[in-house]
C-alpha cells in the first residue's frame, strides 16, 4: 500500500509539473531528499550543472535557454521563464552583476532575490519561495536586494 502511495504522489507531481504556464512556476513543493545538502561554497562550471542539481532534486526546469552572451558571466540560461542561472569567473563579477541588474531591474517587487555561491548564481526575482526551494538543491547562500534603496 505505501508504494502505491509513492507512486500515486509521484504521478501527481510529474503531472503537476509538466502542466505548467510558460511565466513560470506559481508554487514550489518542498522537496525532501536523502542527499547531502550542499555546502555554501559547492562549485558550478556550468548552467547544465545547476541544472542537473535541481532536476536530481525533483525540480523541472522548464523553457531551458542558454545564452553565453553576457558582459559579466561565462555562460548563463533562463529556466521555468523565472529563473537565471549564471556562471562566473569570480566572485567580483557576480557582485558586479548583481549591482548593474538591481541598478536597471524593473522588478514587479521592492524585493529582488538571488543564490549565491562561489562562481554562479540563480536569479529568483521577486520569488524568495523559489531561492528557498532551490537553496537545499544546491546550496549557496540567499541575497535579498532591496531595490527601494539608491
Amino acid at each position: 500500500m505505501k508504494y502505491f502511495w509513492v507512486v500515486l504522489v509521484a504521478g501527481l507531481t510529474v503531472s503537476a509539473c509538466g502542466g505548467q504556464s510558460e511565466s513560470g512556476p506559481t508554487e514550489v513543493q518542498p522537496t525532501t531528499t536523502t542527499a547531502t545538502v550542499p555546502d555554501v561554497n559547492t562549485p558550478y562550471y556550468s548552467v547544465h550543472d545547476i541544472r542537473s542539481a535541481v532536476a536530481e532534486g525533483g525540480f523541472v526546469c522548464s523553457d531551458w535557454e542558454v545564452h553565453v552572451d553576457d558582459e559579466f558571466a561565462t555562460e548563463t540560461a533562463s529556466c521555468a521563464g523565472v529563473l537565471v542561472f549564471g556562471i562566473y569567473e569570480n566572485a567580483a563579477l557576480i557582485a558586479e552583476h548583481r549591482k548593474s541588474r538591481n541598478d536597471l531591474t524593473t522588478s514587479r517587487s521592492d524585493m529582488a532575490y538571488d543564490l549565491v555561491g562561489p562562481n554562479w548564481t540563480v536569479t529568483c526575482e521577486d520569488r524568495q519561495d523559489l531561492c528557498e526551494a532551490l537553496l537545499p538543491l544546491l546550496g549557496g547562500e540567499i541575497v535579498v536586494s532591496d531595490l527601494t534603496e539608491e
